[in-house]
């Protein structure tokens, strides 16, 4: 079966269902036929023990019938049939043209049935028990079974055809509907086939859809759809890195081939050897930016999280950049309170929150303050921090969050900004399954940590 297409998957179980339900219907009409005739005969012996017993009633007559038992063999009328009539163990009246066997049968007052199994047959018996006058009778009656089994044996054959033949039908309709309800599902496979990577912008037809496969065909779209933006995605990061890669290592060959070529003094050198170190440097930290977010996005990485109160670990941070914000003539400040707590990783939450601290810092105005606070919401805690006076192009806000993307061109090349630290942000949150924003307000770009609290899934 692993081997067969759906359509013939399909052919063989509609087959299947339509052996067991012919089947079925056979056996149990069968099985009614047989007792239908079961009762006929039945019926037959209770109403013959009744004529001759009303008969009985007069005493003449039933002189008459002991004397000549011969003129009412037409009272019996098949051939093999027996009438019994007997008084005290003395047959008065014997019927049994082909001397089958009687068995003795107890006193009964209503008809009763009994089955007997011969050589060449099989009979049913009916036999009661009456009194005329003061005498007691029993009167006995068979049937062969002969013309119940033809009936029947014709009846089997007969099921026999029109079961066969109706699985027959039912097999050759049920492949032709699988075919026919599969023709869509197999135009849809001839035209994903047509769907490559040289061109992603192709997308089902919905409207000529079949009903049965429209809900697919809608996902199918949906899932090319995200696999075109990760593609353009994924070949623009291959770009991007490229890129970055080229200019340190285009550095690094220009100033040693230059070193090369002219003899210097060893100070020279050394400045050189510090160059490289720097690039060395800058090198080394993309790439463990890269590896941390080729981690982030396996889906078995664990964090640790609990409820951090905030306002500690941001006042380390505000004290660890301090320096750098006084180079940029810049402060920090956050207007949080003790009571006020977030449900994180608390390693994470520090990294996320000073990338987007330095980043405010290499971005902002002089003689300016970043503010960074919280806000409680029902099913998220969100942590804001405010750059003033800096607004950002609506262009860029659906991309800032993407790798080796920069808003500012003219530092694209300069080592302090390797495109990733939004990047970072961003993944960060994805693994609180919480988000990263960004928006502009009238104060200026508050980019926006949410996260999911401890009862509640983003």
């Amino acid at each position: 079966m692993m081997g067969l297409n759906l359509a013939q998957r399909l052919s063989f179980a509609f087959a299947a269902i339509s052996i067991a339900v012919f089947s079925l219907v056979a056996a149990l009409s069968y099985q009614h036929m047989h007792h239908l005739l079961e009762q006929q005969l039945e019926q037959q012996l209770q109403a013959r023990l009744h004529r001759i017993s009303v008969f009985l009633q007069d005493q003449q007559r039933l002189e008459l019938l002991v004397r000549y038992p011969q003129l009412y063999q037409n009272m019996v009328g098949e051939e093999g049939s027996i009438l019994v009539l007997r008084q005290q163990q003395h047959d008065m009246i014997h019927i049994n043209s082909k001397n089958y066997a009687i068995p003795q049968f107890p006193l009964a007052k209503h008809i009763q049935f009994a089955d007997q199994i011969y050589a060449d047959t099989s009979m049913k018996f009916a036999y009661q028990n009456f009194s005329v006058g003061q005498a007691n009778y029993q009167l006995i009656a068979a049937k062969p079974r002969d013309d119940l089994q033809a009936t029947l044996q014709q009846y089997g054959w007969q099921l026999f055809i029109y079961s066969t033949l109706g699985i027959v039908l039912a097999i050759v309709f049920g492949h032709w509907v699988g075919q026919r309800l599969l023709t869509g599902l197999t135009d849809l496979v001839k035209r994903l086939e047509c769907i490559n990577t040289q061109d992603l912008t192709q997308r089902l037809d919905v409207h000529t859809a079949t009903p049965e496969i429209k809900t697919l065909i809608e996902t199918i779209n949906q899932l090319l759809d995200k696999i075109e933006a990760n593609y353009h995605q994924l070949a623009r990061f291959s770009s991007d890195i490229a890129h970055e890669l080229r200019t340190p290592l285009n550095n690094l060959i220009a100033q040693t081939q230059y070193t090369l070529l002219h003899e210097s003094e060893l100070d020279v050198y050394a400045t050189l050897l510090e160059r490289h170190l720097d690039e060395y440097q800058s090198l080394s930290h993309m790439i463990n930016n890269m590896l941390f977010l080729a981690r982030s996005e396996q889906h078995d990485v664990r964090i640790h999280r609990e409820w951090i109160p905030i306002q500690d670990h941001i006042a380390e941070l505000i004290d660890y950049f301090e320096a750098f914000a006084e180079d940029q003539e810049m402060s920090v400040h956050a207007d949080l309170t003790k009571a006020q707590q977030v449900y994180a990783d608390v390693d994470l939450l520090k990294r996320a929150l000073s990338n987007l601290i330095s980043n405010s810092l290499k971005y902002g105005q002089p003689n300016t303050v970043i503010q960074i606070q919280c806000v409680s919401h029902d099913s998220t805690d969100e942590l804001q921090v405010l750059t003033p006076n800096v607004c950002i192009e609506e262009q860029h806000l659906a991309h800032i969050f993407e790798r080796f993307y920069r808003v500012d061109v003219s530092r694209q090349h300069t080592q302090e900004s390797s495109g990733l630290g939004l990047a970072i942000v961003q993944s960060i949150m994805s693994l609180h399954q919480g988000q990263a924003t960004v928006q502009n307000t009238s104060s200026g770009v508050v980019f926006s940590l949410h996260f999911p609290k401890r009862n509640h899934k983003s």
